[in-house]
């Protein structure tokens, strides 16, 4: 029994010890190739001759400080669906910073798996902002303009027939055309996902003049996709993103890092790897997660760096908030 016990632990360090496929080949090119939905303004924008920012590029570049120790080592691809999607099959990319939405048929992908949630969107409403709709009781009687599509109309015929409120829908055969409309106030409000409403809004000359409603009528969760067969990768972009909400829900942020890293409280002491080899199971340095909130921040600092309501983007927090102050972001503790 000792023998057998011994082997398999053997065999665990081995197997702990040794990096997997895409590590070794991000090690290999002292580089992460990252890629997302191209010249969408707050996730992925041009920035400079060559660069691109955004909340989408940040998650490229906290990677890249947990793996590699320096942000800046990243390659960022903005690609459509397919392409992406044939990159990361065929290991020209690493991961894909915020793919669609999780779906059944994509959960059970032989291929991909997601690597955990980092933004919440759904389909919600933009009013003009000096008008009295602000939720969707104040939607009683309004007029929605809306792309045609069958699901969505049926969500929302839904919510309001159970609410007893009287409803009208234009629809239109695209986004594009809805837009439109409403922008030359033929409707009181425009329906659409509220990541969309957000880039219409921030396009527009005057984005305080328009606001986006708390209501959402659904909830979709948008995160990074890796390679399914590299579960050592998935778990890195999977803690990377759950260490910048956790440093978050402990107060660890870029601004406090150096005065955080000396702190007695267990908690953050096992986060920035002072307590302990809790992370040697990822195969990174023990002072990754430091690396990371110090070169990029954590959860709430790139949100409202790129996304918040002081950006052209004005989105709140709800629902990419933490559970504590009401959004559905959690973090594993850290005892």
């Amino acid at each position: 029994m000792r023998i057998l016990i011994a082997l398999l632990g053997f065999i665990l360090l081995t197997q702990t010890a040794h990096a997997g496929e895409v590590l070794d080949r991000v090690r290999q090119n002292d580089s992460v190739r990252c890629s997302a939905p191209p010249e969408q303004p707050g996730f992925a924008m041009p920035e400079g001759k060559t660069g691109y920012a955004g909340f989408d590029v940040e998650i490229c570049h906290a990677i890249a400080a947990a793996v590699l120790g320096d942000a800046s080592k990243i390659q960022f691809f903005p690609l459509p669906p397919a392409p992406r999607l044939a990159g990361l099959r065929d290991g020209t990319l690493d991961v894909l910073a915020r793919d669609t939405p999780i779906t059944l048929a994509r959960y059970f992908d032989p291929d991909l798996v997601s690597a955990g949630d980092s933004f919440f969107t759904g389909v919600g409403f933009m009013v003009r902002s000096q008008t009295s709709l602000r939720s969707l009781e104040s939607l009683d009687g309004a007029n929605l303009c809306m792309r045609r599509d069958p699901d969505t109309l049926r969500l929302l015929s839904i919510q309001m027939t159970t609410r007893g409120f009287l409803f009208r829908f234009t629809e239109f055969d695209s986004q594009a055309e809805a837009k439109r409309a409403f922008f030359s106030a033929k409707c009181d409000a425009l329906v659409g996902m509220v990541s969309d409403l957000a880039t219409a809004r921030s396009r527009t000359d005057n984005p305080n003049y328009y606001r986006i409603t708390a209501s959402l009528m659904t909830l979709e969760s948008y995160g990074p996709v890796v390679l399914r067969r590299d579960a050592q990768w998935a778990d890195i972009v999977r803690w990377t993103l759950r260490a910048m909400i956790g440093a978050e829900s402990i107060n660890v942020s870029q601004l406090n890092i150096k005065d955080a890293v000396d702190r007695k409280d267990r908690s953050v002491r096992r986060l920035l790897g002072r307590d302990g080899n809790s992370w040697q199971p990822l195969g990174l340095s023990n002072d990754w997660v430091e690396k990371v909130i110090t070169q990029v921040g954590n959860y709430g600092e790139i949100f409202d760096r790129h996304l918040g309501t002081a950006t052209p983007m004005g989105l709140s927090r709800w629902p990419n908030d933490l559970w504590f102050r009401g959004g559905v972001l959690t973090s594993p503790a850290f005892p």
